[in-house]
């Protein structure tokens, strides 16, 4: 059940942006002003480097049309190229594994096109990322921009930001307190385990 606190608040972001460990830094913030709120656990996933099961509480969305405009919206943005270091995340936190639970998904997923562009790659994993990198609008909404720009979130953080930046600053000046030392080694743990994504020259 979540707290009132971390009801305040919903995220927004295009899978392999690292969502799911922003709103577990949030969260952490969230219980720090006030303990009632749910406590996350700074769980990282050692074969993935995923936080899917850290237990935010905060709900997020992928989708514009599914999102509570009455909340207060936290979005993650990116630019242009960060968009094969997300292409290669989602691709190895969340496609792999619904491969492997249901071996037809990319045609339950895209349908005639993805079974043409996708379909004869399903076991070749590195031929299936090579696809998803050379048609990344499969993954990574090609109107991102006009759709964020469509909303008035209270905060955005840049994708950069949570790879290479300040994060905690960033949510600390946020919610106008001190930074939380546990929380720079969470992000120092978690950007060791998805160095091998990062596609920057």
């Amino acid at each position: 059940m979540s707290s009132p606190n971390n009801n305040k608040y919903i995220f927004f972001f295009v899978g392999g942006t690292c969502g799911s460990f922003v709103k577990t830094i949030f969260a952490m913030y969230l219980h720090e002003l006030d303990k009632s709120s749910k406590m996350p656990t700074l769980s990282i996933n050692e074969s993935t480097g995923d936080c899917h099961e850290s237990r935010a509480w905060i709900r997020h969305y992928h989708y514009l049309e599914d999102l509570d405009l009455t909340k207060k919206i936290v979005v993650i943005d990116f630019d242009e190229d960060d968009v094969p270091s997300i292409v290669k995340m989602v691709f190895h936190k969340v496609i792999i594994g619904q491969i492997s639970d249901d071996p037809e998904f990319l045609n339950h997923k895209w349908g005639e096109w993805g079974r043409q562009c996708f379909g004869q790659y399903r076991d070749d994993h590195k031929m299936l990322l090579q696809q998803f990198l050379n048609n990344p609008f499969y993954l990574i909404f090609e109107d991102w921009q006009a759709q964020i720009n469509s909303i008035n979130p209270v905060l955005t953080i840049k994708f950069k930001d949570i790879m290479l930046g300040n994060l905690n600053e960033i949510i600390a000046e946020f919610f106008k307190v001190s930074t939380l030392p546990e929380v720079d080694e969470f992000i120092e743990t978690y950007r060791q385990a998805n160095q091998e994504y990062l596609t920057y020259e």
